[in-house]
This record gives structure tokens, sequence and C-alpha cells, in this order.
């Protein structure tokens, strides 16, 4: 029984239950899917998305054409020059090519 005059409350028992300690390794091992035999079947999931798959793609696309580039200018350098000596040049980004007084 509860009283606004500040009279004791009989005890009563904590139904709280208290939560079980956990070590780290066991909430990771907890959290962690479940291995399985064909484990590359979840690797590129986030492709199913359509918007995703196009972003990647492009991205991919992007990156190589950039790779394909870099070679290429090299090629293109020593087959016009025939020296090794003049590539280093052909790798420096263009925005440190501008002489500043």
């Amino acid at each position: 029984m509860s009283s606004s005059n500040g009279a004791h409350e009989p005890d009563r028992p904590d139904t709280r239950s208290a939560a079980p300690i956990v070590t780290v390794a066991e909430a990771l091992a907890a959290a962690r899917p479940p291995r399985s035999a064909s484990g590359w079947r979840h690797t590129f999931s986030a492709l199913e998305e359509r918007d995703y798959a196009v972003y990647f793609g492009g991205n991919l696309t992007f990156f190589m054409a950039m790779q394909m580039n870099q070679l290429l200018r090299g090629y293109l350098a020593f087959e016009l020059t025939d020296a090794a000596s003049d590539l280093p040049p052909v790798f420096i980004p263009p925005g440190e090519l501008v002489f500043r007084p």
C-alpha cells in the first residue's frame, strides 16, 4: 500500500532478471552468420539492388578505363621516344605540370 505521506512501502522481490554476462568473443560469434558451404553466395548480394548495381558497374568501367589510359600513355611515350628514361614524366598528374612563378 502506497501513501503520499512518506510511509514505508513493504519490500517487494525484484522481478527484473539480471542480464547474463557475455564475453566479447561470445557476442561476436553470436553476431556472425553461420558459415555455409556456399560462402560466395552472399558476397555480391548488394548487387541485387538495381541502382547500386548500375553505380558499381559504372565505377568499375571508369576505373578500368583509367588504368588502360595510364598503360597506353606509357606505351605511346615509349613508342615515340624509344627511351625508357622519358617515361617518368608521363605519369606525373596534369595538375603538377603547371609552372608557377
